[in-house]
């Protein structure tokens, strides 16, 4: 079973590597993350091309203080998401906090 660490590039489907440049793999010599640059700068905005610069300038400029200053930005950047804005925020907060088992995302 794979490893998996709070901040580092997303982990990819397997479909996405096959399609992957040398540029793009790089992001594969790292930790995988549950949250990352990409996570906390527009997300679905993003174009795939800006998701691999943003990976692999995070490899070039990791430390663990960059890692915290991404997560204290991870909370904000989901509950502002176009998704999470369309719930109730009690709704998000409780279904983030695992509080809440009935809130289901639409």
């Amino acid at each position: 079973m794979g490893e998996i660490s709070l901040v580092g590039p997303r982990p990819p489907l397997p479909s996405e590597i096959a399609h992957y440049d040398e540029y793009a793999q790089r992001r594969l010599t790292v930790p995988q993350g549950i949250t990352c640059l990409w996570q906390i700068n527009g997300r679905c905005d993003v174009s795939f091309d800006e998701w691999m610069r943003l990976d692999n300038h995070y490899i070039d400029t990791w430390s663990p203080l960059r890692d915290l200053a991404i997560l204290a930005r991870t909370i904000p950047a989901v509950t502002r998401s176009p998704v999470t804005l369309s719930l109730s925020k009690g709704a998000v907060f409780r279904s983030l906090l695992r509080l809440d088992a009935d809130a289901r995302f639409p």
